[in-house]
C-alpha cells in the first residue's frame, strides 16, 4: 500500500496501486524519443547560432544543451509514471496522475457516482507485467464520463473488486468489505 496522503479520518484504504512496469518502460522510451527530437532541434538551432564562431564554449554549447534536453525529458516521463497512484477507499476512488510538466491531477469519484468499470486491451509492452488499463464510467446512468486508469497488474481482479464494493455500498453493508490482496489466483486467502 502507498501513502495515505489524501485520506479522510473516517476512510478505510481498500486498494492502492501504482502503474505496472510496462508503463514505466513505455514512458522511458517515449521520454527518450521526445528528448531526442527536442534535443536535435536545440542542437540544430544552437549550431546555426554558433556557426563561424571560434569560441569553444559556443561551439560545444549546442551539444551540451541537447544532452540536457534528452535527460530532462526522460526524467520527467519516468518521474510522472512513478508518482501515478490509483487508490480505492471506503468512500471514494482516487486517481493521482502526473500528465503535465509541473502539475498533477487528482481525480476523485464518490461511490454514488460510480456506474461501471471495464478492462481495456493491453498495450504493446503490457505483456511484460500482465497489466491492463481500466476505464471507469461515472456520473448518472446515461452519462458518458470516463476515468481512464493507466495499466495496472491484476486489472480484471481490480474491476471485479470495484463492482463488489459498489454492490456492497448500494446494500449498505460496507462493513463486509476487506482490502484487496494482490496475489495470483489460487494464492489468496
Amino acid at each position: 500500500m502507498h501513502d495515505n496522503l489524501h485520506l479522510a479520518d473516517h476512510e478505510t484504504l481498500l486498494l492502492s496501486v501504482k502503474p505496472s512496469v510496462s508503463v514505466l518502460i513505455t514512458e522511458a522510451i517515449l521520454g527518450l524519443f521526445e528528448g531526442m527530437v527536442l534535443g536535435l532541434l536545440v542542437w540544430f538551432l544552437g549550431t546555426i547560432a554558433a556557426d563561424g564562431s571560434e569560441n569553444i564554449f559556443l561551439t560545444a554549447m549546442p551539444g551540451f544543451l541537447a544532452a540536457l534536453v534528452v535527460i530532462g525529458a526522460f526524467v520527467r516521463r519516468v518521474r510522472s509514471a512513478r508518482h501515478t497512484v490509483f487508490t480505492v477507499t471506503s468512500d471514494r476512488i482516487l486517481a493521482l496522475t502526473h500528465d503535465k510538466i509541473f502539475f498533477h491531477k487528482l481525480h476523485t469519484l464518490k461511490w454514488n457516482q460510480y456506474q461501471e468499470c471495464t478492462v481495456g486491451r493491453p498495450g504493446p509492452l503490457d505483456f511484460v507485467s500482465s497489466a491492463r488499463p481500466l476505464s471507469i464510467r461515472y456520473g448518472n446512468a446515461d452519462s458518458k464520463l470516463f476515468l481512464h486508469v493507466t495499466p495496472i497488474a491484476y486489472a480484471s481482479d481490480v474491476k471485479h473488486f470495484l463492482d463488489k464494493i459498489d454492490g456492497l455500498i448500494r446494500r449498505n453493508s460496507l462493513a463486509e468489505v476487506r482490502p484487496f490482496i494482490a496475489k495470483p489466483r489460487g494464492k489468496r486467502s
